[in-house]
């Protein structure tokens, strides 16, 4: 299931866009948005199957049972560089993200925010693990809410053991009368946590974690939690989850910074930054999420090189969620680098461009058929696509140059997207 569009679609029982019973299935690079189900699976529903789930935008699913974005059963996928936004379900049982049952799937750089239990004593805002042992890596968790007397907005874990490593869990809010915003788990869970990061999340007992049960090491933890390594410091985020520190914000001190258990490289994240100029991670590994090539949340283009000769069209995709739905965005060009960066108005965000002559230039190109859509207004999810054509071959001198793209949204200058970087090749 490659390359599409599923919107609007309305299942009375599982698996609103996508249901799969023992099939090995492929998704990727879709769209599925404002599916319906009456049971689980909003967006897409799986059991007994084994499957990728890879660069796909999940978003604004509602499911009447478990998993408004995803619901696994006796399945152990990939779910890898997804976003996950916006979905719901409406039991108690919950899984407004990802639901969980007798599975052990790998969620793997996923941006997983904005998702919802809207019910009672609800589970599991961002992701719930039932009876599951899921290793969960290198995802963004935030701003997922229960409606009340929640356990868990950002990970419900009952009778599961996950291994969470190099996650930012932040911004979650179990609501009034609740317990865990951050993580919740009950006595028949021992979760392990580690190089990750758990601030500004909110319940009534256990903001950030809730149960006696978790092994939590090397994590950054509002009010502390006991564990070697573990600290309680702002984690100074800036242009969403990426970390202010020296020499991208001069003078910056971050103390999540080289914080972590292991070296950067044996742990798989030294490809991958949690800087605003995209240089990636080094020495001991940050705490918390690591941004990558194909993170979703920002730009994405469908090829990182172009030949020369004879050129051609590159799409982009561009996400900022629903929260910046009819904003107006502008893609920026360079040829000069992206660090430091330019830091916009008001000190909110860093493009990660340095502004040369190719970037005027392209100011005044804006929108003409070599930049479809390169100023435009994002739909009522946050989405929109752009395209790069060269209109024929490229000028020789060309060759062997990268070109970054990257965007902001103005009125106010308050975000920027990663920078995409493509290559002229021969």
């Amino acid at each position: 299931v490659q390359d599409n569009i599923i919107t609007g679609n309305l299942a009375g029982g599982q698996g609103g866009g996508i249901y799969s019973s023992g099939c090995t299935l492929t998704v990727g690079d879709n769209v599925l948005t404002g599916n319906l189900a009456g049971g689980q699976g909003g967006g897409i529903y799986l059991t007994l199957t084994p499957s990728t789930i890879t660069h796909n935008i999940i978003v604004g699913n509602i499911s009447s049972q478990n998993g408004g974005g995803i619901y696994l059963k006796e399945s152990s996928p990939l779910i890898s560089s997804n976003t996950i936004s916006w979905n719901e379900t409406t039991i108690s049982d919950g899984g407004g993200g990802i639901y969980c049952i007798n599975s052990s799937p790998a969620i793997e750089g996923n941006t997983i925010t904005y998702n919802n239990v809207e019910a009672n004593n609800g589970k599991g805002g961002g992701i719930h693990c039932y009876s599951s042992n899921p290793t969960i890596k290198n995802n963004v968790i935030a701003l997922n809410t229960i409606q009340d007397s929640g356990n868990g907005a950002g990970i419900c874990c009952t009778n599961s053991s996950p291994m969470v490593q190099n996650c930012t869990i932040t911004g979650n809010d179990s609501g009034p009368n609740s317990s865990g915003g951050g993580l919740w788990c009950d006595g028949g869970s021992f979760p392990i946590i580690t190089d990750s990061i758990l601030f500004f999340d909110y319940a009534t007992n256990g903001p950030e974690i809730y149960g006696a049960t978790p092994d939590v090491t090397y994590c950054d933890v509002e009010g502390g939690w006991l564990g070697n390594g573990n600290i309680d410091e702002d984690p100074l985020f800036i242009n969403k989850y990426f970390l202010e520190q020296d020499p991208c914000q001069p003078g910056v001190t971050n103390s999540c910074v080289d914080a972590g258990s292991d070296f950067a490289s044996n742990l798989g994240m030294d490809t991958f930054w949690t800087r605003t100029d995209e240089v990636p991670d080094t020495g001991m590994v940050d705490m918390g999420f690591h941004y990558t090539p194909t993170t979703h949340g920002g730009l994405n283009a469908d090829t990182y090189e172009i030949p020369a000769d004879p050129g051609g069209v590159i799409k982009f995709t561009l996400f900022a969620g629903p929260e910046h739905a009819g904003r107006l965005y502008i893609i920026l060009v360079g040829m000069s680098g992206t660090s430091p960066g330019t830091p916009l108005p008001g000190g909110m965000a860093v493009l990660p461009l340095n502004i040369d002559n190719l970037t005027l230039l392209v100011m005044n190109l804006l929108n003409t058929p070599m930049f479809d859509n390169f100023m435009y207004m994002f739909d009522d999810y946050g989405f929109a696509t752009a395209h790069f054509d060269t209109l024929g071959a490229v000028h020789p001198d060309f060759v062997g140059e990268t070109l970054s793209f990257a965007y902001l949204l103005i009125n106010p200058f308050d975000f920027a997207s990663n920078a995409a970087n493509i290559l002229i090749t021969e």
